[in-house]
């Protein structure tokens, strides 16, 4: 049997362990993974738990606003944070389903963790200074990892029964380089976009 990760090996270990039947592990992990998110059905828990609103209500502001703390280190403050440059939104955020393992098999209940990626792509501009027009933008992909943590019933059909929200956690996130490599991954645009100071408008020319 092949795992898609080290999460879905350990979550089949622990359904091993409980039930001792290695057919019922797969069966219901799959089922776990197939009731969160399905493709065109509409009934699964992604859109019956409000993922998507969950995650905007609660975590808005880390998502909007990431930091490179490889360019403006924490203990510069504010002043560093402007001084080196804000990162502003290239589109809209992608969110990508990861895996669902089971946390904890307690009271005939299965607990269970689903991770969501969040991937965007980020310009970094320097507000002090005058804008440039450039070819070559300074861009970041950032990747928000958050748990959705929910729980579930079980028949000896492995089928997921009674399934409930539990919380939401925030796992953090990275900022990535923007190259060819993990823009092609995400789905970003290959070429760079075009920086413009936001006075400058097609047709016109800027003066002093």
């Amino acid at each position: 049997m092949l795992f898609g990760s080290i999460g879905e090996f350990i979550s089949h270990l622990k359904i091993l362990h409980e039930k001792n039947s290695q057919e019922y592990a797969r069966e219901v992990i799959e089922a776990a993974k197939t009731a969160f998110f399905t493709d065109n059905n509409p009934n699964s828990l992604y859109y019956s738990f409000h993922v998507f609103e969950l995650i905007r209500k609660k975590c808005a502001l880390l998502l909007d606003h990431p930091v490179d703390k490889t360019i403006a280190p924490p203990e510069l403050g504010l002043g560093g944070l402007i001084a080196a440059g804000l990162l502003f939104p290239e589109g809209d955020d992608k969110y990508y389903i990861g895996e669902t393992i089971l946390s904890e098999f307690k009271n005939d209940k299965f607990n269970w963790k689903t991770l969501i990626s969040i991937v965007r792509l980020f310009q970094r501009r320097e507000v002090l200074a005058k804008p440039l027009v450039t070819l070559y933008p300074d861009e970041r992909i950032r990747v928000a990892k958050v748990w959705i943590n929910w729980s579930s019933d079980f028949d000896l059909a492995a089928t997921i029964k009674v399934p409930a929200f539990v919380s939401l956690e925030w796992g953090g996130d990275q900022l990535e380089s923007a190259d060819f490599t993990n823009k092609s991954k995400y789905g970003f645009p290959l070429l760079p976009l075009i920086s413009l100071p936001p006075q400058l408008q097609i047709g016109e020319a800027e003066t002093e």
